[in-house]
């Protein structure tokens, strides 16, 4: 039996086929309640060690511990991958292969021990152009690989060549656009293609619906920013469709290549769009449980005082409590500058990537906001982004900018100044 399989498979052009392999799979270390074991090692770092072992971190005093990630799977052999030999197309060997690889996640297996699963793309150079709607038998040398079949159809079979924003469009946005491009790794490097090389919109029923030629946009040589760099390693081109304007469900399909992932044109695209981030924005408060009535997403009140949470004062400035200044370690400088006091009304903002973090930098999520109401005021009186503040008679947008705002407020002291937060 095949060790692996191709995940997907495509085209880059009518000389080059594609083929994504993923391997390694993750299972996510749990947080369970602690019950320790005779022989248990815990080290200053709370990391726990059993029969040899590495398990996990303790957490919450002690009370829980967090499993460390398990890594299951095995690797493409990246030389095997590599040799013409190990590839039979049709009964005869590409002219060419090529590959790029890169993580695709992140398993902590210990304590500072990372294992990735990996995304990578084979690029078999054809022995002769592929015609549209001709089958292809495509056997691997031993048992690295599962054979499969491809058909080529550039007009049904997404590639990865072919970009185009999920998000979608609106009707009346004055650019709309897609892009094609392709770098094949370190060896393979950039694919050109030619500029009035045709694409087209096609919709649900299978219609084409809009033609147009694609040019280049920027070309390797050109710089992209001012360290006169070029990060795509390969000309992009651009498909533009700026004047269609129907509503749908589109892809973009350029001329033997292939299709972009399917997107919407629609009068409610960038609504819909807030409307996600909002939530995403909502559910990271921080000291409010989350209620189905307001969100998919379910949470007990977290890092609230009520809830016997206490949030020591740090004599610490906050110019060396910024990670990345001086040579100062963050956590070390706080700690070296805890006292006894207790600050009871420390709860409230928003959560940086799910922990305790709540620091000034977040205030500009609060000015984006404000400034959002102040601009369009009418707009986002109408806007309800299902809050518990939702039925005041304030904008939702701007009770959201308040739960920020109102953490600071509490955090300034007597003397006006203002605690730069919490970690």
């Amino acid at each position: 039996m095949a060790k692996l399989q191709v995940t997907h498979s495509y085209s880059v052009n009518s000389t080059v086929l594609a083929l994504r392999i993923e391997t390694g799979e993750i299972i996510r270390g749990k947080q369970v309640r602690y019950e320790a074991k005779p022989g248990d090692k815990v080290s200053d770092k709370n990391y726990v060690r059993r029969n040899g072992e590495d398990i996990g971190r303790l957490i919450e005093g002690g009370k829980k511990i967090r499993l460390f990630d398990e890594f299951k799977g095995e690797d493409l052999d990246e030389q095997w991958a590599t040799q013409a030999q190990n590839y039979s197309i049709n009964g005869v060997k590409p002219k060419n292969v090529f590959i790029k690889s890169k993580p695709g996640n992140s398993a902590r297996t210990g304590p500072w021990d990372f294992k990735f699963p990996m995304e990578h793309t084979v690029f078999l150079e054809m022995p002769e152009t592929m015609k549209a709607g001709q089958k292809y038998q495509l056997d691997f040398k031993g048992d690295e690989l599962a054979d499969i079949d491809f058909t080529f159809s550039p007009e049904t079979v997404r590639s990865e060549a072919v970009h185009v924003s999920h998000l979608g469009f609106h009707p009346d946005d004055p650019s709309k656009v897609a892009f094609l491009s392709t770098w094949m790794g370190p060896k393979g490097k950039g694919v050109s293609y030619e500029p009035g090389q045709k694409f087209w919109l096609i919709d649900d029923s299978g219609k084409k619906v809009f033609e147009g030629e694609i040019d280049l946009s920027k070309a390797q040589n050109k710089s992209e920013d001012l360290l006169n760099k070029n990060y795509n390693g390969t000309d992009v081109y651009i498909a533009d469709f700026s004047k269609f304007d129907k509503t749908g469900n589109f892809r973009v399909a350029v001329e033997d290549v292939g299709t972009s992932f399917d997107f919407k044109i629609g009068e409610n695209t960038w609504e819909d769009a807030f409307q996600t981030v909002m939530e995403g924005l909502f559910v990271h408060r921080s000291g409010l449980e989350k209620k189905p009535a307001f969100s998919d997403y379910t949470e007990l009140r977290s890092f609230h005082p009520d809830d016997g949470v206490k949030v020591y004062q740090s004599t610490a400035q906050y110019r060396y409590t910024k990670i990345g200044i001086g040579d100062q370690d963050t956590f070390k400088v706080l700690s070296e500058g805890a006292t006894d006091e207790v600050l009871d009304f420390a709860w409230g903002g928003w959560k940086d990537a799910g922990d305790w973090d709540r620091n000034s930098n977040h205030l500009s999520v609060s000015r984006d906001l404000l400034e959002l109401g102040e601009m369009f005021p009418e707009y986002f009186m109408g806007v309800d982004l299902t809050i518990p503040e939702s039925k005041n008679q304030i904008a939702d947008v701007i009770d959201e900018a308040l739960w920020g705002v109102d953490f600071f407020q509490r955090m300034q002291r007597e003397d006006g100044g203002v605690r730069g937060g919490i970690e």
